[in-house]
């Protein structure tokens, strides 16, 4: 109930009768259906169950560029990384195969920037980033990244004086 809660908030009004559900794309049919009857239980028509990576391909609108038919998707969770092969075809999209590695996602990445700016810390580079800014840049220059090929991370010191260093992709 608190999920359709924060979605009344979110649109301000409560008229959300149909939803599309995006699940991990290893999920099995047991879990898909389980993860169906709980939006069903909720009172919700379910128009469509889709793993994320078809999910990700339809929100970019790649299905409807004719000249695009295969497509990898790299779907970087908080602890997992998955990697589908599309197969899109007059609107159509199928997934052809998908893997990843369970031990391997966002947080992942947030601790090799963690270390990588302790690094810089300690030889001097960055000698006023404190423990307590560390996972907060961390996080920051990891989704800077996202968007950029390289990220600034800066602190000032005590005297005024600003240090930066850039990691790259």
């Amino acid at each position: 109930k608190t999920l359709m809660g924060d979605v009344k908030r979110h649109l301000g009004h409560s008229q959300v009768k149909t939803v599309v559900v995006c699940v991990p794309a290893k999920f099995n049919n047991a879990r898909r259906k389980a993860t169906k009857r709980v939006f069903t239980e909720l009172g919700l028509n379910v128009a469509r169950v889709l793993d994320e990576p078809t999910a990700a391909a339809l929100a970019y609108g790649l299905h409807r560029n004719p000249s695009i038919h295969h497509v990898i998707v790299f779907d970087i969770g908080g602890g997992t990384l998955d990697v589908s092969l599309l197969f899109l075809s007059n609107g159509a999209v199928e997934v052809l195969r998908t893997d990843g590695d369970n031990h391997l996602g966002g947080e992942d990445f947030d601790l090799k920037v963690i270390h990588w700016l302790e690094e810089r810390r300690a030889a001097g580079a960055l000698p006023c980033l404190h423990d307590e800014l560390v996972h907060e840049k961390a996080e920051e220059t990891k989704l800077a990244l996202s968007d950029s090929d390289s990220a600034d991370v800066s602190c000032v010191d005590r005297s005024g004086e600003r240090h930066t260093v850039t990691l790259t992709r």
